[in-house]
């Protein structure tokens, strides 16, 4: 019940996203703390571990616990710091169409890039249509356990940072 409830709510958002929203994409990089204060390194000379899609006033992302959910900026920066925002610099909103497929779905702890659950890297470059390229676990980062998946298509915060760029996204100031 609860599944489908989420599915009809998303589809409602969707709707409503495409018809009132304007056209330019936001994308936030943030930068989460560890339970002893210290920044969160997921990549070698990288310090954003976490990334947001703006949609209206409330942030697309998928929650470590919650999954997929659409909150408030207060909220999401209970989970990090919002250090720096890419914006595009043409209009184009399509992807909201795509916004209710992925609303509830659970978090992707093992990375993977399937649709079942998923995580904050694999959303937005979904929604903005950024083909996966093979992962890399660094050892200096992450658990040796992650090596099972290395080389498996996917993608990561710095990995999505530098392509936006590429397209054209600039810095907000």
């Amino acid at each position: 019940m609860k599944k489908n409830s989420l599915k009809i709510l998303g589809v409602f958002f969707g709707f409503i996203f495409t018809q009132i929203l304007p056209a330019q994409t936001r994308v936030a990089w943030m930068e989460l703390r560890n339970k002893s204060g210290g920044v969160m390194q997921l990549e070698p000379d990288f310090y954003y571990a976490h990334i947001a899609i703006q949609i209206g006033n409330q942030w697309l992302h998928a929650h470590p616990q919650r999954g997929v959910e659409s909150v408030s900026k207060e909220i999401l920066e209970n989970l990090g710091e919002i250090k720096e925002v890419l914006v595009s610099n043409e209009e184009d909103s399509s992807y909201l169409k795509e916004v209710p497929y992925y609303f509830g779905r659970a978090f992707d702890s093992e990375f993977s890039w399937t649709d079942e659950k998923i995580y904050c890297a694999e959303l937005i470059a979904k929604l903005l249509r950024v083909q996966p390229t093979p992962m890399h676990f660094d050892l200096k980062y992450w658990h040796p356990w992650f090596q099972k998946y290395e080389g498996k298509p996917g993608s990561s915060p710095s990995k999505l940072y530098y392509e936006l760029l590429n397209r054209g996204y600039e810095k907000l100031q």
